[in-house]
């Protein structure tokens, strides 16, 4: 019996730990990779274009708290992509693709995409004559069209030009793939040249559509955004990431992650409550099948005080023993989600976490050093509680009857 209530208890544990566990650590993964993708800043001027964008980063990174910036070009296009000789159908694949200009020489003090191969400045030429443009494609765009370094693609873009469209496309040869982990960006982004993307969109010299700044480590987003204000001035737009607040107010899906945090936090506190009765119902059995050993203590003078001291003592040891185990199988159930995860899909054809969905390609977790505590914590107080009326009636045992007939 009280294995059973030990169970209970360890089972309430082990989900909270990772249902909670999980949803923490898609918020905070979701938000590193943010930062990682966007920077901590980004500075735009709604509906305008941004002149003598190399001035405005100087600026910024001689603030103490910027730990880099650089201009960005961003515009939307497709990609003719050839299809391998003797497939059937059309020649080329067309994909929709979200462009992105980039300075390799400051990029990557801002962004940290991770690169294979790795590229420097260096390998990322500014396009010339005689020079093949390069471009940098998200990896899971070159996984869906089985891409390759070297391959050749077509960049198509369209321009409105008074009452007609001039569609324009560039030859584009690929060096690399990048990854940020987010599958939505990771499916659809192309780095091409800042100077070419200028030109596409035909900029003046040296303007950009955007700035993102990025803060050195441990600055608050305060300090880090009135450095901003100081360098850019307030008449700019600026957006801060530090903090996602544009992604939780846009975001429905990170609504409805907070939502189902909340509302996980609800149902495991009903599953508390049944472990809770759990241990009730333990109890109960225990007061009837040690009602003759308590009659035994009493008459040999154990208080009835010292009898509900001792079966609330049994009720804590029960929650703690049981959150123990709970919090030790939970992190064990953590640590290899991702195998499970990976099983799932092979043996049942089921993904528990979606990459289209979630936009991740693993499922993250963290365990924050106070929800061990509140599990502990929760566990003792519920049992104490559930305990408290079988201790009661312990306690409340008479000696004379529970021993009459020896």
């Amino acid at each position: 019996m009280t294995l059973l209530a030990l169970l209970s208890v360890a089972f309430g544990a082990t989900a909270f730990i990772v249902v909670m566990g999980v949803m923490d650590g898609y918020l905070v993964e979701f938000e590193r990779r943010c930062r990682d993708m966007l920077g901590d800043v980004v500075v735009s001027l709604p509906g305008q274009v941004i002149g003598a964008a190399d001035m405005w980063v100087a600026d910024l990174e001689a603030e103490p708290a910027v730990a880099g910036a650089a201009a960005y070009v961003r515009d939307y296009g497709v990609l003719k992509i050839p299809k391998p000789e003797g497939e059937e159908g059309k020649r080329f694949a067309i994909e929709w693709c979200h462009t992105i200009g980039v300075d390799p020489a400051r990029h990557y003090g801002v962004v940290r995409p991770t690169m294979d191969p790795p590229l420097g400045p260096e390998d990322l030429p500014v396009p010339g004559e005689g020079r093949t443009n390069w471009v940098i494609l998200g990896v899971d765009l070159m996984r869906s069209h089985d891409l390759h370094i070297g391959d050749e693609v077509w960049l198509v873009t369209s321009r409105q030009a008074g009452i007609d469209r001039v569609r324009k496309k560039w030859k584009l040869e690929v060096v690399g793939s990048l990854s940020f982990g987010i599958f939505e960006y990771d499916r659809e982004v192309a780095y091409i040249h800042r100077d070419l993307a200028a030109s596409i969109r035909e900029f003046p010299p040296g303007a950009a559509s955007e700035i993102c700044v990025r803060f050195e480590d441990g600055v608050g987003p305060a300090v880090g955004l009135q450095e901003v204000w100081q360098a850019m001035g307030p008449t700019d737009e600026i957006r801060s990431y530090f903090d996602l607040s544009p992604f939780r107010e846009n975001s429905n899906m990170l609504k409805a992650i907070e939502s189902q945090r909340n509302l996980s936090r609800l149902i495991l506190f009903f599953l508390f409550l049944v472990s809770g009765l759990a241990v009730v119902s333990v109890m109960f059995l225990v007061v009837l099948q040690k009602r003759h050993d308590i009659g035994v203590v009493r008459a040999i003078g154990l208080s009835s005080r010292g009898v509900l001291v001792t079966f609330l003592t049994y009720a804590g040891a029960i929650a703690v023993t049981g959150s123990v185990l709970g919090l030790l199988a939970g992190w064990g159930m953590l640590s290899r989600l991702d195998g499970v995860r990976e099983f799932l899909k092979a043996q049942a054809g089921f993904d528990p976490f979606p990459a289209h969905l979630y936009h991740l390609d693993h499922i993250p977790w963290v365990i924050a050093p106070s929800t061990p505590i509140v599990i502990v914590l929760t566990a003792v107080v519920m049992s104490l509680l559930a305990g408290s009326l079988p201790a009661l009636c312990a306690s409340k045992v008479d000696p004379i009857e529970s021993l009459r007939g020896e």
